[in-house]
């Protein structure tokens, strides 16, 4: 009986792992939480008379907000 019950753990661990690290976890965030997501962004100023060393700040915005 022992071996039975070793056999089909055997069996059945693998997939089971396999389940579980693929699985979708969603999270979803209640209405009028604000949250902040930093994104690295390079900002190339071509023309003449450019000054340098300016930090710049670019807001995204949603298109239609709900």
């Amino acid at each position: 009986m022992k071996y039975i019950i070793k056999h089909i753990s055997r069996i059945l661990i693998l997939p089971l792992l396999v389940a579980v690290l693929l699985f979708e976890v969603q999270v979803y965030a209640d209405e009028g939480t604000d949250c902040q997501v930093f994104i690295p962004v390079e900002v190339q100023n071509i023309g003449s008379n450019i000054p340098m060393g300016i930090n710049s700040t670019i807001e995204i915005q949603p298109e239609n907000q709900q």
